[in-house]
């Protein structure tokens, strides 16, 4: 059953690759800042909010002129030192640092008119939220999870392979252990096609 499914996802691979040959622009390759603004949810109530900052990069293979396979990986990360203080002739520093990565995938399409270029996407994967404390041995720890993101966005042509995205905006869920974290993701950057 392995094989017949990885003969499955080939035989897929290679149809949209033969189709995505055949066109002239076929990839975009998106990279630039992105601010989450994320928050936990237990039981229907809000727990925690934080601002990370991060980054986020993207590349889009177009099937056809107006519609793609988007896969999205992006990065957002917050520190906080809670005091700094002494302990058998020692400085410790006690403090949180707090880590979100995401890897998505899925379709996105693209409307093309004239330099505006508006889009909308909804795509699915995993996510890994990562803490560390302040000494190691206080805790933290990891876990991946299931994630998605449906949101959109407006390019702006300044040439024929540059473009600047001048907003992303995605909702974006990741389920962990019964806590559902949920965010807005901003992002800004540059566009290249080619």
């Amino acid at each position: 059953m392995k094989r017949f499914c990885t003969l499955l996802i080939l035989i897929a691979i290679v149809s949209i690759a033969g189709n995505v040959f055949a066109q002239e622009k076929r990839f975009e390759l998106f990279a630039g800042y992105s601010p989450l603004r994320n928050f936990s949810n237990a039981d229907g109530g809000v727990e925690h909010v934080d601002t990370l900052s991060g980054w986020n990069a993207s590349l889009t293979t177009y099937i056809k002129p107006w519609i793609g396979i988007t896969a999205d990986v992006s990065g957002h990360y917050d520190g906080r030192i809670f005091g700094i203080g002494f302990l058998n002739d020692s400085i410790v520093i006690r403090g949180k640092k707090f880590m979100s990565h995401r890897g998505i995938v899925g379709p996105q399409v693209k409307l093309r008119h004239g330099r505006w270029e508006p889009f909308s996407h909804a795509m699915f994967g995993v996510g890994r939220i990562s803490t560390e404390s302040l000494p190691p041995s206080t805790g933290g720890g990891h876990g991946t999870h299931f994630a998605y993101a449906l949101g959109g966005g407006l390019d702006l042509s300044v040439s024929e392979r540059v473009k600047i995205r001048l907003i992303q905006a995605d909702y974006m869920r990741l389920n962990t252990d019964g806590v559902a974290r949920e965010g807005l993701r901003s992002s800004f950057g540059l566009v290249f096609s080619f």
